[in-house]
């Protein structure tokens, strides 16, 4: 019975961690962002998270925890990315006996400069080269789609397009 009375509070150390909101940007980026061409910006159609952990063994860090970390980690996620919105920046603590870990965690929605998508070395990272992108007015934002090849096609004969 005393070995469980001493079993209880060791496994509920393991499964309890903290986490706590740090802070909220409107927008935020760790590169240099031309805002001359704004009109080339888009939000991208969900939200990305970035993520950096450091691992203390006993009271020594294994590594530097860098906010700068998650936040790239975040925007390079995204082909074309340039910075985030509506970001908010979380720092998790998990306590354990001998090892610990503190995270910063990033949300935000990426914002994507439509330049750097012609990019050749950029557009390869895409899941398609087909992309269809529609202004949706009353969010401000553009709706964009990767499209197969087939459905390229489909949605060129529909519009009239020709090459």
């Amino acid at each position: 019975m005393k070995k469980i009375i001493f079993l209880i509070p060791l496994i509920g150390m393991i499964f309890m961690s903290c986490t706590s909101r740090v802070i909220d940007y409107t927008l935020l980026s760790t590169k240099n962002v031309n805002f001359e061409g704004s009109k080339y910006f888009m939000k991208g159609p969900e939200s990305v998270k970035g993520k950096d952990t450091v691992v203390y063994i006993l009271v020594i860090p294994t590594s530097k925890l860098d906010i700068k970390e998650a936040i790239n980690n975040a925007i390079e996620q995204v082909p074309g990315c340039v910075a985030l919105s509506d970001v908010v920046v979380y720092q998790r603590t998990i306590p354990l006996i001998l090892i610990n870990t503190t995270s910063y965690i990033v949300k935000g929605t990426p914002i994507i400069d439509k330049r750097l998508l012609r990019n050749p070395k950029r557009a390869s990272q895409l899941p398609s080269k087909y992309i269809y992108g529609v202004y949706n007015e009353k969010e401000k934002k553009f709706d964009i789609s990767y499209l197969s090849k087939s459905e390229y096609e489909k949605l060129k004969q529909k519009l009239n397009i020709t090459d």
